[in-house]
């Protein structure tokens, strides 16, 4: 495998929970000196680090939506991933299930609350509302959170902080701005096509892609979507709406992008080749 070509701004995989960015970043990691990977993955972390620390890195990957160039002051490289709304929802829930560290494992495992519950709680619901739609419209506020004692800091759920940044935005406006942001992206992957993903990551940027895809991080416990009561299903429609609009711009986008870069190299090689 190839390494991140030096010429390029660092690389910053923003990473939306959930949607298979454990395997992305194993694939990413080979690319890079270890000492110049960033190993800071949430946004307490980062901002711990001193300013002179985190311009020696050039691999940035971790849940920093749009605080990462404002803290460098500097461009980066942005790539994300984005996933089917309610397979990503389903797997938050199963995420929250069984890890005791989650802010909402007391409420949701003390409650033995089914998805349709968790979908329907006042409290746990507007942790996976949009979710997708809301990682990559929301503006954080940097100064605010750089103000903060450490243990403050570190007590804040990610989530709430998504809202607080897009409560003045209607619908329609963070769905632009969502898709804005996938805009300013050098590039984007689906989760569901991982194989191509990685191959136009490597295409656009310029590096040999690893021979072998390693799905990592998959919950043991699957929910089939047919397993699901009508109502859970309506539900999971509801609480991804804008996700879903979302979702099918990007895969359009994704898959003109992919017709357009495979069918060049392609039509370069067999003209090499005659």
């Amino acid at each position: 495998m190839s390494m991140y070509p030096p010429q390029l701004p660092p690389l910053y995989f923003l990473h939306i929970g959930k949607t298979g960015g454990t395997t992305l970043t194993a694939m990413l990691d080979p690319l890079f000196d270890p000492a110049k990977i960033c190993p800071a993955q949430i946004l307490p972390d980062l901002l711990r680090l001193p300013d002179q620390q985190l311009t020696r890195y050039r691999f940035f990957r971790g849940h920093f939506g749009s605080a990462l160039p404002e803290l460098l002051r500097s461009p980066v490289t942005t790539i994300t991933l984005l996933r089917e709304p309610p397979a990503q929802v389903i797997s938050c829930f199963l995420h929250i299930q069984r890890s005791p560290a989650h802010w909402l494992y007391p409420r949701v495992v003390g409650r033995k609350m089914s998805l349709l519950d968790f979908l329907c709680d006042d409290e746990s619901a507007p942790a996976v509302w949009n979710n997708q739609c809301r990682n990559l419209a929301a503006r954080l506020d940097v100064a605010r959170f750089s103000s903060l004692p450490p243990d403050e800091l570190r007590a804040i759920p990610l989530g709430r902080e998504l809202d607080r940044a897009v409560a003045h935005l209607d619908q329609q406006a963070r769905l632009d701005r969502a898709l804005e942001q996938l805009d300013r992206c050098a590039a984007f992957g689906l989760t569901e096509q991982m194989s191509d993903t990685l191959r136009l990551l490597a295409t656009t940027l310029g590096f040999q892609p690893a021979s072998a895809l390693l799905v990592l991080n998959q919950s043991p416990h699957r929910i089939a979507w047919d397993d699901l009561t009508p109502q859970t299903q309506e539900r999971l429609h509801e609480v991804t709406r804008l996700d879903a609009e979302l979702y099918a711009s990007a895969r359009r986008r994704f898959e003109d992008r992919c017709r357009m870069l495979f069918d060049g190299v392609q039509g370069r090689n067999s003209r090499q080749a005659a």
